[in-house]
This record gives C-alpha cells, structure tokens and sequence, in this order.
C-alpha cells in the first residue's frame, strides 16, 4: 500500500516462435583485419528446413548464405567483411528467412574484436 499510486515498467527478453530453430552468432577480428561474422543455426526439431541467411551491414553489399536440408542438429556459415576495424561496434541485421516455409528469423549483431 501507498499513499498514492505508483507506475513503473521493466524490461525482460522475450522470445518469440517456437523455438526449434534459431541462430547463435559470434564475431572477431581476423589477422588480415576482416570482420568474421560467425553464425551456427541449430534445428531442435524433427522437421527439415531450408533458410536463406542474408547479412546487412551499414555501408556494405549485402551477403548471402543458404542453410539446405538442415536435419536435426546444427550447421556453421561464415560471412567475412574487409576493413573490420571500422565496422567494429556498429550494428549488423541478419535475417534468415525459411524458404518454402512461413519463417523469418531476425538477429540483431554488434561487432566486437573479439567473440561475443
């Protein structure tokens, strides 16, 4: 009880879907300079799927890579930029959308040096 009413919010992550396929990503900096971008997508269902993965970084061509035929388990892709120093703490949006399905994943990444 109070005097007087009282109004807040909080923040919490939420997660939406159903969970069964989904993206983890890490990114550094290679030796020659490159940003790697790393993402492993992992499918926790028995369901096989098809994603195309495309990478939109601020400035740059977009890139491209398909996940095909991912049975339960996971796969890995890579994307490599040229002049990683500059990219690094800018915000990356990878979008993975389910060919011949309803699915759109979006991720959104910040370059870091070193894996995150």
């Amino acid at each position: 009880t109070a005097d007087r009413p009282y109004e807040f919010a909080t923040c919490r992550r939420l997660e939406v879907g159903l969970g069964d396929v989904y993206v983890e990503t890490a990114t550094a900096l290679n030796a020659q300079n490159q940003l790697h971008i790393a993402l492993r997508m992992v499918n926790r269902g028995d369901t096989v799927v098809d994603f195309r993965c495309q990478l939109y970084a601020p400035g740059r061509p977009r890139q491209q890579a398909d996940v095909v035929e991912l049975s339960r388990g996971s796969v890995r892709k890579e994307f490599v930029l040229p002049g990683g120093p500059d990219l690094l703490g800018q915000k990356f949006l990878l979008r993975a959308e389910e060919l011949h399905g309803p699915r759109v994943l979006n991720y959104q990444i910040t370059a870091a040096a070193e894996a995150n």
